[in-house]
C-alpha cells in the first residue's frame, strides 16, 4: 500500500549536502541536475559516466558542474548518488561502488530512477547483505516522467514538477536514507510516495508499460503492411501519431522491462551479417555490437603506435584503451576520436586479421564484448559470437554467401569509400581472410552447432531480415 509521507527539513536537508553524484546524464539525469541547480542547490553536482562526450556536453547544459568518467573520482566526496541508466544496471554499479569505497569514506546513500522494482532490489539489497557494509544504504526509485525525446539536449529543469515519484522501501530499508531520498524528489518538484517494490511493479506494469508496449505492436504492425500503392505508414494521420508517439523513445531504457534477448550472428568477411544485424537491431529495438569494428580498432591503435610486431606493447595498449559505440554501433570511438573510416582502410584490411588471432588481444576484446552484452536486448555479430563471447546466445545465426558473391558487395563498400582496387584484388583478399580466420588456434571462425544457417547468395538485406525475424518470431 502507497504511504504519504511529509518531508522532515525537506530544503535544509538537501541543502546541507555538498555533494551529488548523478551517474548519467541523458533526459533524466540532466533533468535532475538542472532541477537541483533552478530550486539552489548550493553544492556540487557531479556528473559520472563512461562517455566523455555525453558529459561534456552536460556540463555545457549546466546539468552538472563537474564531470569524470573516474568512479572513485566521482563518488569520493558524495552523499548522494543517483542512478540515472537503464534499469538493469542499478545491481552492477551498486557492486562497483562497494568495491571502489575506500576506509573511513562518508556513508554514501544510493538511489536509482529504475521503471521496475523487485528484482532490482531485491539484487541490491543481497549485495548490501553480503559485504556486510554500513557505508552504503539503497532505496529504490522509480519519478514517474520522462519524453519520447532521449538525451541531455531534451533535459528540462520543470521535468519533476508535480510528477508522482514512487519509492519502494523494504523491511531493510534504512529509515534515514529513505528520508533523505524522499527529500531529495520533493527539493525538485515531484511527490513522493512510498510502497512496496512488488506493488510497484503490479501498478506501473499496467499504467505505463503496457500502453508503451501497444504502440511498439502497433507501430511495428502498421510498418509491414503495404501493397504496390504504397505503404501504410504513408497513409497515417494525426490519431496514428497520437497512438504511438511513446513508441518513439530510447529502446535502451526498457532494457530489462521486457524479457531480454541476445542475438549472435557469424559468418565470413561480406557474407552480409554486419548490414543485417544493424537493420535488426533497429527492427526489434536492440543494441547492436558490431565486434569487428572493434577488432579493426584495436589494429588502428597497432598501426598509429608502431606495435604491429610488438605484441607484449600492444597488450598494455588494448588493456589501457577505451572502445565505445555511439548512435547505436553506426559510430566507433577509439580513446574518445571518431575512427569509423579509419578502420575500413585497406592497411586496416591487410592487418586486421593478423591482429584478431593473438590470443591475448582476443582475451581482451572477448571480456570488454562480454561485459557490454551482460544485459541482454543486443544483436552481435563477428566471427567467434556464437561460440565464444556469447555460447548461451537465445539466437544463433551463421551467414554466408559465395566468394564471388562476398567480393563483390566488398568491391562495392571500397568504391564508395573511393578506394582504388580491383574485384580480383578484392577476391584474393577475402580468400586470405578466410583461411585466416579458420585456421587460427584460438576462436576460430566456425559454425556453432545450434547455429541457423542462412546463404545470402542472390538475396537482397530485406530477405535477410525478413529470415532472421521469422526465426525469432517463431521461437
Amino acid at each position: 500500500m502507497f504511504t504519504d509521507q511529509k518531508p522532515v527539513f525537506t530544503i535544509q536537508q538537501i541543502q546541507e549536502l555538498r555533494q551529488i553524484t548523478i551517474w548519467g546524464v541523458g533526459l533524466i539525469g540532466g533533468s535532475l541536475g538542472l532541477a537541483l541547480k533552478k530550486n539552489g542547490f548550493q553544492g556540487k553536482r557531479i556528473g559520472l559516466g563512461r562517455n566523455i562526450r555525453r558529459l561534456e556536453k552536460a556540463r555545457k547544459l549546466n546539468a552538472v558542474d563537474v564531470i569524470t568518467t573516474d568512479l572513485s573520482e566521482g563518488i569520493q566526496e558524495s552523499e548522494l548518488v543517483v542512478l540515472c541508466a537503464p534499469v538493469t544496471l542499478a545491481p552492477i554499479f551498486t557492486k562497483q561502488i562497494l568495491e571502489t569505497l575506500v576506509p573511513q569514506q562518508k556513508r554514501i546513500v544510493i538511489t536509482d530512477v529504475g521503471s521496475t522494482k523487485s528484482v532490482i532490489v531485491r539484487t541490491v539489497e543481497e549485495q548490501l547483505i553480503a559485504t556486510n557494509s554500513d557505508s552504503v544504504a539503497f532505496v529504490g526509485g522509480h519519478p514517474m516522467a520522462g519524453s519520447h525525446e532521449t538525451g541531455v539536449d531534451a533535459a528540462n529543469s520543470d521535468l519533476f514538477n508535480n510528477a508522482n515519484c514512487l519509492l519502494t522501501p523494504t523491511k531493510n530499508t534504512d529509515k534515514e536514507a529513505l528520508q533523505l531520498v524522499e527529500n531529495l524528489w520533493n527539493f525538485v518538484g515531484a511527490v513522493p510516495h512510498v510502497c512496496s517494490p512488488e506493488v510497484h511493479d503490479l501498478l506501473v506494469g499496467a499504467a505505463s508499460h503496457l500502453p508503451h508496449l501497444m504502440a511498439s505492436i502497433l507501430t511495428n504492425t502498421v510498418a509491414d503492411v503495404d501493397s504496390q500503392e504504397g505503404t501504410a505508414l504513408d497513409f497515417t494521420a494525426t490519431g496514428f501519431r497520437d497512438s504511438t508517439r511513446i513508441a518513439a523513445g530510447s529502446p535502451e531504457l526498457w532494457t530489462g522491462i521486457v524479457p531480454c534477448v541476445t542475438i549472435a550472428i557469424d559468418g565470413p568477411a561480406g557474407s552480409g551479417k554486419s548490414t543485417v544485424a544493424r537493420c535488426v537491431a533497429e527492427k526489434l529495438s536492440l543494441l547492436y555490437l558490431d565486434s569487428g569494428a572493434m577488432y579493426r580498432a584495436v589494429t588502428l591503435l597497432a598501426i598509429e603506435n608502431g606495435a604491429e610486431e610488438n605484441i607484449s606493447d600492444l597488450i598494455e595498449l588494448v588493456k589501457q584503451c577505451n572502445i565505445e559505440f555511439t548512435e547505436n554501433g553506426k559510430r566507433i570511438f577509439l580513446d574518445s576520436v571518431d575512427v569509423s573510416e579509419e578502420i575500413r582502410t585497406p592497411d586496416v584490411n591487410k592487418l586486421v586479421a593478423d591482429i584478431a588471432k593473438i590470443p591475448e588481444i582476443r582475451h581482451e576484446i572477448v571480456k570488454h564484448q562480454q561485459r557490454i552484452g551482460e544485459d541482454g536486448n543486443i544483436i552481435a555479430e563477428g566471427r567467434d559470437l556464437t561460440t565464444i563471447v556469447f555460447p548461451d546466445a537465445d539466437y544463433k545465426f551463421y551467414l554466408d554467401a559465395s566468394i564471388q558473391e562476398r567480393a563483390k558487395r566488398r568491391f562495392a563498400d571500397l568504391q564508395e569509400q573511393n578506394v582504388k582496387t580491383t574485384i580480383e584484388a578484392v577476391e584474393a583478399e577475402i580468400n586470405a581472410r578466410d583461411e585466416k580466420d579458420t585456421s587460427r588456434e584460438h576462436s576460430p571462425l566456425q559454425v556453432a552447432k545450434d547455429a541457423i544457417c542462412v546463404d545470402t547468395t542472390g538475396k537482397t538485406v530485406e530477405e535477410v531480415i525478413d529470415i532472421i525475424v521469422s526465426h525469432i518470431k517463431e521461437k
